[in-house]
């Protein structure tokens, strides 16, 4: 598994995350602190805010890595 620490700034920039990551075949997950939630639903990584988090995710997921540098921390 692969982790990116990231910070989205925008609604639009979360609706993008987890339709992405709703085309994953493996598990993605997004941590905040102590919570967690499954990155394919909108109301967990909404729930997570515009905060800093870390994106747990499939290594080999070219379109994850290169959507995540926009935002990487």
């Amino acid at each position: 598994m692969k982790k990116a620490k990231v910070k989205f700034n925008r609604v639009e920039d979360i609706v993008a995350f987890v339709k992405l990551a709703g085309e994953c075949t493996d598990d993605v997950t997004v941590r905040k602190g102590r919570s967690e939630t499954d990155g394919k639903s909108i109301m967990g990584v909404f729930a997570l805010g515009f905060e800093p988090i870390e994106i747990e995710f499939t290594e080999g997921n070219s379109q994850m890595e290169e959507y995540l540098s926009a935002y990487a921390l």
